[in-house]
């Protein structure tokens, strides 16, 4: 599994963005280039949400772990990403269990 990190959706560029409700964690692979079809000039990397592409805010960008699991984004895409993760922690946490 890549290395993923979580974060709410970018809202700096809107004219009036939304402050007044708790923004929802996106799963996002690290180091991917954005892929909305943006212009970006080459080399420049955005986090993007694996269930949308849409530019994610990377000063709030957390570990996969630390999201909030009631702040989780529930699209399919980022939820398979979460159920993977989670099953990936806790086959390690087995793997050490037996290894005592």
């Amino acid at each position: 599994m890549g290395d993923y990190l979580a974060a709410p959706r970018d809202a700096s560029s809107f004219a009036r963005p939304d402050t007044r409700t708790t923004k929802v964690y996106h799963a996002s692979e690290a180091g991917q280039v954005h892929s909305s079809g943006q212009p970006l000039s080459s080399g420049y990397r955005l986090l993007s949400a694996v269930c949308s592409h849409q530019v994610l805010d990377d000063y709030s960008a957390v570990a996969l772990e630390e999201a909030p699991e009631e702040l989780r984004c529930r699209r399919p895409a980022c939820a398979r990403i979460w159920r993977e993760h989670a099953n990936a922690v806790n086959s390690g946490n087995d793997s050490q269990e037996a290894s005592r």
